[in-house]
């Protein structure tokens, strides 16, 4: 009885297989390198098959092998396309090869696939010197790998992998297309990441385009782009490039433009306020701008040349002379100003000139030029605000001109900093 029901089994599956292979054979026919007559692959009959079914069955009855119909449960041996099929090993499902591949038609590869057999091995394995998987469909998806984990587990749908280091250039995962509104890759995810790249060393995500847009980040409810790093945030522009004020081409409004100099090590940042050729665009930062302006919350004095006044602690508490310069360090009695700073905003004060005379502020270490901040008449107190350029340390220099033997005292405010 059990070989009766065993043989029904096979009858059924028997049915299916020579269905499918009579769609094989009538795609192959239709296909413009399809094999000759005399080349056709062996098939086996039905008669053959069932005869070969029976002695399975027979083994498994003798042998108290029970047989289930479940795909899970049962442990085949393989069924071999193309040749005739020798029970010997049990082995995961179907294997088998169709003809070999050609110049004109390179998708013909041999196949193995595993039924939902143990749980471990592969859904689909596929090997050729073109395509190892080939995935094709007019409407729907030519490849689609689901993967479910587990609590512990880190699954994955669809891998690539490149296991040879000796191939540059070569791609783990490519998407190519060739309509303007297609997508080439396209990841999705209601809570985690859609697409994620990463890397020990090198480069996690690399995008390049010859004229459009290398990235885009579009978001409906949140950030278009976040970028984040333990060294820096981002990186922005080539090892060498001009300024784009100096640019033939059209820009577009909004363009951020990072001028790097890679001989020099600098970079200055411009950003462009107008379309046009070549726009209309605004410096932002550089190792020729002042940088950003902080006021702080209330002026810090800083130096005071009169005796007794505060800051006690830092002198020298002496009136300055003509033509002899008078350092002043704005980073001192706990002004906040930062030792890089490289501009100051001052409210300098003179008291009590022993003559007419102009006071002038520069950055400590330049030479001095004849300039003048702030003029005054003998014994006047009088004060002016100064914006001054920082020598090293966040350093300026006062220097007194005016007649000979002229002396007088000076206070220096701090009033922010440009950084």
């Amino acid at each position: 009885m059990e070989s009766n029901a065993l043989l029904q089994q096979l009858s059924e599956r028997l049915d299916r297989l020579e269905a499918e292979n009579e769609r094989l054979r009538v795609e192959l026919e239709a296909r413009p390198n399809a094999p000759l007559e005399d080349d056709e692959p062996v098939v086996m009959s039905r008669r053959n098959w069932l005869a070969r079914g029976a002695a399975v069955a027979a083994g498994a009855v003798v042998g108290g092998a029970a047989l289930s119909a479940s795909p899970v449960a049962a442990v085949s041996n393989p069924l071999l396309l193309d040749t005739l099929n020798v029970v010997t090993t049990s082995v995961t499902g179907v294997t088998g090869t169709v003809p070999a591949a050609s110049n004109l038609d390179m998708f013909h590869s041999a196949f193995q696939a595993v039924n939902q057999h143990g749980s471990w091995g592969t859904g689909l394995f596929g090997y050729g010197s073109s395509f190892g998987v080939a995935g094709h469909s007019d409407v729907g998806t030519g490849v689609w790998g689901k993967a479910s984990g587990g609590v512990g587990t880190a699954a994955i749908g669809v891998q690539g992998y490149i296991d040879n280091d000796m191939s540059p250039g070569s791609i783990g995962v490519l998407g190519s297309v060739s309509g303007a509104a297609q997508v080439g890759v396209k990841g999705v995810s209601a809570l985690g990441y859609g697409v994620r790249g990463e890397s020990t060393s090198g480069t996690a995500v690399s995008a390049v385009s010859s004229s459009g847009a290398g990235v885009e980040g579009v978001s409906t409810t949140g950030w278009g782009g976040w970028f984040r790093g333990a060294y820096a945030d981002m990186m922005l522009g080539n090892s060498n490039r001009l300024s784009p004020t100096a640019d033939v081409v059209i820009h577009g409004y909004g363009e951020l433009v990072a001028q790097n100099h890679s001989d020099l090590a600098t970079s200055t940042l411009w950003y462009n306020v107008r379309s046009g050729t070549p726009g209309r665009w605004r410096r932002l930062a550089g190792p020729d701008t002042a940088g950003a302006l902080t006021v702080l919350p209330a002026p810090i004095r800083v130096y005071d040349s009169r005796p007794g006044q505060p800051p006690l602690a830092i002198g020298p508490k002496a009136p300055l002379l003509k033509d002899i310069d008078r350092a002043v360090n704005c980073t001192l009695a706990t002004s906040g100003v930062p030792a890089d700073a490289t501009a100051v905003l001052l409210n300098v004060t003179i008291v009590s000139p022993s003559a007419s005379g102009f006071v002038s502020v520069r950055a400590s270490g330049v030479a001095y030029s004849g300039t003048s901040n702030l003029n005054f008449a003998a014994g006047q107190v009088i004060a002016n605000s100064v914006t001054s350029a920082c020598g090293a340390g966040a350093t300026v220099a006062l220097r007194l001109g005016g007649p000979v033997g002229l002396v007088a005292n000076a206070i220096v405010d701090v009033v922010g900093y440009y950084r």
